[in-house]
């Protein structure tokens, strides 16, 4: 794939394309291709910029937010900084493994049941 054009170069195709210079004189200037060029015009045309807007998201909604992701790993966090004083390095890995997918890796069990088993009993 090859590299983005920089912003400087495309604040000039942008000025060249609004003084209406040809496509092929305008990609001899800047050495990108007709076809960038063309698609550039484009976009003006259409959005106003040289990139069309980014698309909605599409799919089923998220079910977290990220700001339930957020208190989600600062609880892991703490939960695995308790194991790691209370108990062992294999039971942290495990509830860590364990909090990362929402069943156990080890046992298959839901992670709900797994975490509250972890808690309450060791490893």
């Amino acid at each position: 794939m090859p590299c983005a054009i920089p912003e400087f170069k495309r604040e000039v195709i942008k000025v060249k394309i609004e003084l209406k210079q040809h496509d092929k004189t305008i990609a001899k200037d800047t050495a990108v291709s007709e076809r960038t060029i063309r698609t550039y015009k484009k976009n003006l045309r259409d959005y106003g910029t040289l990139y069309p807007p980014k698309a909605d998201l599409q799919g089923r909604p998220r079910v977290i937010t990220p700001e339930m992701q957020e208190v989600r790993v600062i609880i892991y966090q703490r939960l695995l900084q308790k194991l790691m004083i209370s108990r062992s390095l294999t039971c942290c890995v495990h509830v860590l493994l364990c909090t990362l997918t929402s069943k156990c890796i080890i046992c298959g069990m839901p992670l709900v049941f797994r975490l509250m088993s972890n808690v309450l009993n060791a490893c």
